[in-house]
């Protein structure tokens, strides 16, 4: 017994897997990325000393090939960072980038939605 409208379905999803390309998808990500490197940083403020660690929080593009995007810190440049994040052998963990990623959750997922929503719209016109 046929289904009706997979058919449908399938051109549809081919339209939308044609006409969008990893970089479209990238540059909404980058987008989407720079509110929580923001709230990172936020919650690294009560670490503030030199500004360094605050200076190595960002949001990167990954691989070109791709549509990943990073948000990190630069454990090279701001050592203090993994100190706070995991503690020593002297110092106890004071978590900064998990506790800020997780309370970004809703409004990223609602990022997500709002792009691929657009995304979508546009390809299956």
């Amino acid at each position: 017994m046929p289904i009706e409208g997979v058919d449908r379905l399938f051109d549809n999803l081919e339209r939308i897997i044609d006409k969008t390309s990893a970089q479209e998808l990238k540059s909404g990500f980058i987008e989407i990325a720079k509110p929580i490197q923001r709230q990172v940083q936020n919650y690294a403020r009560p670490h503030y000393k030199t500004g360094r660690l605050d200076a190595n929080i960002f949001v990167t593009s990954g691989n070109p090939d791709k549509s990943d995007v990073i948000v990190g810190v630069s454990f090279k440049n701001a050592p203090e960072g993994m100190w706070l994040e995991y503690g020593t052998s002297r110092q106890p963990a004071r978590p900064f980038f998990h506790p800020a990623v997780v309370s970004m959750i809703g409004d990223t997922a609602r990022a997500l939605v709002t792009l691929f929503q657009r995304v979508i719209g546009q390809a299956i016109k």
